[in-house]
């Protein structure tokens, strides 16, 4: 019993890292998918840069003043 559940052990690892290894092919094709939908650069870099001050903005008076 201890012998399959030590075989189990290999055979679920080897599983885990084969998806850890081709996990970033799989993401970039994910980013690549919805940065090729992208109609107007102009108006989603301006959404993104407002909604990175937005957050840096909330993280700075949230957090800041507890290390200060």
């Amino acid at each position: 019993m201890i012998q399959f559940f030590a075989i189990m052990d290999k055979v679920i690892m080897k599983l885990v890292m084969t998806v850890m290894w081709y996990s970033p092919f799989g993401i970039m094709c994910l980013i690549m998918g919805k940065i090729l939908e992208i109609h107007d650069l102009a108006d989603t870099a301006r959404m993104l840069a407002m909604y990175m001050v937005t957050v840096s903005s909330w993280h700075i008076t949230s957090f800041l003043p507890f290390y200060i």
